[in-house]
């Protein structure tokens, strides 16, 4: 009788590794599209809400207590840095 580690641990037969390296491929496929998703999508949100700081007025800039020199040293920031 075969026991539960026993037959964990036993390598599975060759016919079985193709499908489970196509999943595992899938998988980690799966999760860098996702990533790169995100990553994109923070790029675009980081852009749009530089543009809209350097849109605003001065008197929208004392209000959330910035002066114009940083919202440019902001604005001018590319897409890409943090």
């Amino acid at each position: 009788m075969q026991t539960l580690d026993s037959i964990l641990v036993q390598p599975l037969p060759r016919a079985q590794r193709a499908p489970r390296a196509a999943l595992q491929l899938r998988a980690l496929l799966a999760f860098a599209s996702a990533q790169c998703i995100d990553l994109l999508l923070t790029w675009q949100r980081r852009a749009a809400e530089r543009a809209a700081l350097a849109a605003m007025n001065p008197r929208e800039l004392r209000d959330i207590g910035l002066a114009r020199n940083e919202v440019l040293v902001e604005a001018d920031k590319p897409f890409w840095r943090a």
